[in-house]
């Protein structure tokens, strides 16, 4: 099924922001296969912090790079300054290359980031529904680069994430699974990395 679904050619060439360098959508798809992995990472700009979750999902990325690239290219993209993007990087430990859409169309083209205007209209949908409620949200897409052209082969969001969150796969095979029942939502447990209480030493 995912071989069939349509590419749709992408026809404006977005411009985002690294280490003070600006790089282009196309610059990016230069892996000898054309693929590109992209993450939405939930971060606004009036943020200090990312988005825990975001964070969560991220914490996994770096160690498994040198994997990826023997397929494709994988970037991170946040909404918040080329500045505050690095820091958090060092901050964290993260090694995989993340980039600033500051000032460019493309999260909001993508259908992860919204305007006050847009949640009120309930025009704009995020994961088929209208009712988006925040300003940004997470997912991943796919690109593929063939002669020239750009193409968009895929998204997915929300639930549709889980499977490349290596802690929830690794929940699912305990008695109890990921114990979340009983919260208001679900990823309410999840903090950043270094504000967990450590619950457990190895002897």
């Amino acid at each position: 099924m995912r071989m069939e679904m349509p590419w749709r050619e992408v026809t404006k060439d977005y411009s985002f922001t690294r280490k003070g360098k600006t790089v282009k959508l196309s610059d990016m798809c230069t892996h000898p296969t054309g693929n590109l992995i992209l993450v939405h990472f939930m971060f606004e700009p009036g943020w200090e912090k990312p988005c825990p979750s975001c964070s969560w999902w991220a914490d996994a990325y770096s160690g498994i790079l040198p994997h990826l690239h023997q397929r494709t290219g994988f970037v991170v993209v946040g909404a918040a300054a080329d500045e505050k993007l690095q820091a958090t990087a060092s901050q964290k430990g993260w090694t995989f290359p993340f980039y600033s859409s500051q000032g460019s169309d493309f999260s909001r083209d993508f259908n992860v980031e919204f305007t006050e205007e847009d949640i009120k209209a309930k025009t704009r949908s995020y994961n088929y529904s209208k009712e988006p409620g925040m300003k940004q949200y997470p997912g991943y897409s796919v690109f593929r680069k063939e002669e020239g052209k750009i193409f968009h082969t895929y998204s997915t969001y929300v639930r549709g994430m889980d499977l490349m969150n290596l802690t929830y796969n690794f929940f699912d095979i305990l008695p109890d699974g990921r114990a979340e029942e009983g919260l208001p939502f679900s990823m309410m447990w999840v903090k950043h990395k270094d504000a967990y209480e450590r619950t457990w030493e190895a002897p």
